[in-house]
């Protein structure tokens, strides 16, 4: 089995190599030319998804190696990805006259494209990504905060969607969602099911059935529960300095496996199989992270006037960072997630 992922992946590889040349040829003849922001962001979001959308499979085979790799197994694979896409966007950032900005465009590009497999509403999920793009570029270099319209639509449409589809009102927090999020956290989203968390409450699977009602249910409540335990920790509460916050967050990222990334990912990647749990599709693409919102709200000094769309570009870049130091190293990932993550902090 493990030559069979290996030889799978090999290939996965060679044709991703082979998509990225011609996507680099075909901004070559943009090399030396005076792009605007808007151009260049669009250019930006149209590379995230031209690579959706003409290598889903090949998208998802680069969160399996990432997946594997940060269980500890046969992490080569999630290493040559990584490489891949830090050389790939080295040479498009020279292209765009962008290259300072290779190494936050590398990892912007691997927290977004790891959430854009998530296909759900194909018109709002490409403006969301454009809107995102767009949201970094222009407070990286122009300072602004760009307002975040599709991404409140797009999230008020798809937990609309969702609660439509959902059997039943939420249910107050208990126990049993204390032990799901014990098992996710712990475990990852294979071992949640309605039996061990029964089993790890103290409770029965009858009790934990009707709580939950289903499995999609529970996946979304234990990761919901999760993210704001999160960010209710009391580093994230405003308790630090910027200087000191920048450096637990991103310690926090290159030196620690963070429970709540690897559920994002393994929720990402469990619900792209099948079309079972298709509404929670929108919900998680369009999620607000309240701990990466908490952090740049701290960072620059600005509480409550983050819009969405800035978090969610900088919540894509901390996922990018985790997963690029699964691959290179928490050494070697500090001083690139201390200079990206730099940029986000007020004077």
């Amino acid at each position: 089995m493990e030559r069979l992922y290996e030889a799978a992946q090999a290939l996965a590889l060679a044709e991703a190599r082979r998509w990225m040349d011609g996507r680099l040829a075909q901004l070559a003849p943009l090399s030396g030319r005076s792009l605007s922001l808007a151009t260049r962001s669009g250019i930006i979001a149209a590379v995230i998804d031209d690579w959706i959308c003409d290598n889903w499979a090949l998208a998802l085979a680069c969160g399996e190696a990432c997946a594997a790799a940060r269980a500890g197994r046969l992490s080569a694979a999630h290493a040559q990805w990584t490489d891949l896409w830090q050389r790939f966007w080295a040479s498009a950032a020279g292209h765009l006259a962008m290259d300072g900005a290779a190494d936050t465009l590398a990892l912007f590009f691997d927290g977004e494209s790891s959430q854009h497999v998530l296909r759900w509403n194909r018109a709002l999920d490409r403006a969301l990504l454009d809107e995102t793009a767009t949201a970094l570029l222009s407070f990286l270099e122009e300072g602004e905060m760009h307002p975040s319209p599709v991404r409140e639509a797009y999230a008020g449409r798809a937990e609309g969607e969702y609660a439509d589809r959902s059997d039943g009102a939420e249910v107050p927090a208990d126990g049993l969602d204390e032990a799901a999020v014990e098992i996710l956290s712990t475990q990852g989203l294979s071992a949640l099911t309605f039996r061990a968390v029964a089993r790890r409450a103290g409770t029965t699977l009858g009790s934990a059935a009707y709580h939950f009602g289903s499995k999609a249910r529970m996946m979304r409540r234990a990761f919901d529960h999760l993210y704001r335990s999160s960010a209710e920790q009391p580093v994230l509460a405003g308790q630090a300095s910027p200087a000191e916050l920048l450096q637990v967050t991103v310690g926090a990222l290159v030196d620690e496996r963070q429970p709540v990334l690897r559920a994002f990912d393994e929720i990402i990647l469990y619900i792209c199989r099948g079309d079972e749990h298709a509404p929670l599709r929108g919900v998680i693409r369009g999620y607000r992270d309240p701990a990466a919102t908490r952090v740049l709200e701290s960072l620059l000094g600005r509480p409550g006037q983050v819009p969405p769309a800035l978090a969610a570009a900088f919540s894509s870049i901390c996922r990018g960072l985790d997963h690029s130091s699964i691959a290179i190293g928490s050494v070697a990932m500090r001083e690139t997630g201390m200079a990206v993550l730099a940029q986000f902090r007020g004077e």
